[in-house]
């Protein structure tokens, strides 16, 4: 099966300053996060645990999600592109958890002017932040980045929930 990115994806960082961050232990905070967002995902503590790079945790993670989405073909028609229906109508939660997950594996390595740091380059690798820590308490992730994969991963996994409002309530918020 064909993805988006997939013959395309380049993992190693663009700019040499930005391997520091790979050597920035993280606090004590983001290690009781770290331990939190692991001890909820077993599968997700297997991968990161047994991978030896974090290449082989970007193959580990992308399979796992892949092996959820083998039966959705909405979710995988919208994740290629090929998704003629509007995507708010047809893929659920999870799925939208899934999609973001691969988004990150497919993008894994890229960097970008991030102004919320005044346009410092950042570097887009959740996937080798959280293997980081894991396996050597590095990677620089602060703690809104472990609360943000602990959700993400709750949303995969379902135990976070989306009620969309029916139209009534948006139309009083507004009013």
């Amino acid at each position: 099966m064909d993805y988006p990115h997939h013959a395309k994806r380049n993992y190693k960082n663009h700019d040499p300053d930005l391997m520091d961050l790979d050597r920035v232990a993280i606090s004590v905070k983001s290690h009781r996060l770290l331990h939190q967002l692991l001890s909820e995902n077993q599968k997700l503590e297997k991968i990161m645990r047994y991978a030896k790079t974090e290449i082989e945790a970007l193959i580990g993670i992308r399979t796992w999600v892949l092996e959820r989405l083998a039966d959705n073909q909405q979710a995988l028609a919208y994740y290629r592109g090929e998704l003629a229906e509007n995507p708010y109508d047809v893929l659920s939660w999870k799925d939208v958890a899934a999609i973001r997950l691969l988004d990150y594996i497919d993008h894994a390595g890229m960097t970008y002017r991030d102004q919320n740091l005044r346009g410092v380059t950042a570097i887009n690798n959740p996937v080798k932040m959280i293997w980081l820590a894991v396996n050597h308490g590095t990677g620089g992730a602060r703690p809104p980045f472990f609360e943000d994969m602990i959700h993400l991963f709750r949303q995969f996994e379902g135990v976070d929930t989306h009620e969309l409002p029916d139209h009534r309530s948006v139309e009083n918020w507004m009013a």
